[in-house]
């Protein structure tokens, strides 16, 4: 690959930024797409044009490495700066979104690496941008919004939910390879006492057509702020992403009540029938996901 083994290294175990065209040599070596290399959506060898071996493109870009500059012709064409395209959800995402069609408040409860943050951040991105595939049967928005997503601490929500919505936190060139198209991004606010999070993101909504230049915006937050820092805001949706305190759940509940809006929980269950599960489930629930889990026949007496 031309590349020197110390830096193959740093990116195998995380030390190392990976940029763009990076990414592009590892998709080209070993024969795989971009969307699964970055994001993990698809099969690993349908293979997107910009990581395709005889693409003229890839060649440009292969031959400028040290270059880390993206450019608005490039990302007009290329695949990676678009995942929202390309997202097609498995039955139990599917059914995720399906069920904002009738209820504002969801959980997505489920094991670790298997989809929850992607499923919250696409959904996120179709909110902020208008832009609702075909198969879309969830909850729509007629305008513009304003949404929170947020997490355990500002690390985690930088790592996490912004990480997937936007891209590499480390790794500016690469925003707008996460769920909202880099065409999308209009610009964003730096957060403080966190390197490279962020506290806002501008985003271009197109979801009525001609309408002229309309905004959304989506800002980030973290449970360890405290219940003050939750207050006073006007949403049309809240995105949970790891199991929040109860009262930091109510107050961002209260936040979407005016507008009618969604709240959004997704997480692996680490502590158990906690105050926010009871919301959403009982205790013969969580009893047959266990036997389910063991491989066990389920309770015939819950319904």
């Amino acid at each position: 690959m031309g590349m020197k083994i110390p830096t193959y290294h740093g990116h195998e175990n995380g030390t190392t930024g990976l940029r763009r065209t990076a990414a592009i040599r590892y998709a080209k070596f070993y024969n795989i797409s971009l969307d699964w290399l970055l994001m993990g959506v698809g099969d690993g060898r349908q293979k997107l044009r910009a990581a395709t071996v005889d693409s003229a493109e890839t060649e440009a870009m292969l031959g400028a490495a040290d270059t880390p500059e993206t450019h608005p012709a490039e990302t007009a064409t290329d695949p990676a700066f678009n995942r929202l395209a390309a997202y097609r959800p498995y039955p139990k995402q599917k059914l995720f979104h399906e069920g904002g069609a009738i209820h504002n408040e969801r959980l997505f409860m489920a094991a670790n690496q298997v989809g929850k943050t992607l499923a919250g951040a696409s959904e996120w991105a179709m909110h902020l941008t208008g832009h609702y595939p075909d198969w879309w049967l969830g909850r729509r928005f007629a305008g513009p919004v304003r949404m929170w997503a947020a997490g355990v601490t500002a690390q985690s929500t930088r790592d996490n939910p912004q990480r997937v919505l936007v891209g590499p936190p480390q790794q500016k060139e690469l925003w707008g390879t996460g769920t909202i198209p880099k065409a999308c991004l209009k610009e964003w606010t730096s957060a403080r006492g966190v390197a490279d999070g962020l506290d806002s993101v501008v985003v271009r909504w197109s979801g009525g057509g001609d309408t002229g230049a309309q905004y959304s915006v989506l800002s980030f937050k973290s449970y360890e702020q405290g219940r003050e820092k939750w207050q006073g805001e006007t949403l049309h949706g809240v995105w949970f992403d790891e199991e929040p305190p109860l009262d930091i759940y109510s107050e961002g509940k209260t936040r979407t009540n005016a507008l009618n809006g969604i709240v959004i929980v997704t997480f692996t269950p680490l502590l158990g029938m906690s105050d926010v599960v009871k919301l959403f489930l009982t205790e013969a629930d969580v009893a047959n996901m266990r036997r389910l889990a063991k491989g066990e026949p389920l309770n015939p007496h819950v319904p």
